[in-house]
Parts: structure tokens; sequence; C-alpha cells
């Protein structure tokens, strides 16, 4: 174990990107970015309706 780091969450795993493409590779890009976004925005969304669910009297 590495400090709060369990095993298996850093074990320096990475994808090999070698074999693709340029255009495969800013595709994948895009692809990635798209989902970081999302995650990004279901943050805050969470959050809201967290405080409604509250506001409404749910534990």
């Amino acid at each position: 174990m590495r400090g709060w780091l369990r095993d298996g969450w850093a074990d320096d795993a990475a994808p090999s990107l070698a074999w693709l493409t340029p255009w495969q590779r800013t595709v994948l890009g895009e692809a990635w970015l798209y989902s970081a976004g999302m995650e990004h925005a279901s943050v805050p969304a969470f959050a809201k309706l967290s405080l409604k669910l509250s506001a409404l009297g749910a534990d």
C-alpha cells in the first residue's frame, strides 16, 4: 500500500497508443474530453439534486 492509495490504483498502467493513426488519436482524445466534461457536469447536478431532496425532507 502506498500512502492512502491501495494496491492497484497506482500501478502505473497505461494503454499503448503507438498503433493508432493520428486521426484515431484525435477521435479518441475528443471522446475522452467529452466524457470528462460529462463527468465534471455531474458533480453540480448531484449537489443540486441533494439540496432539493433535503428540502423535501429526505434523509
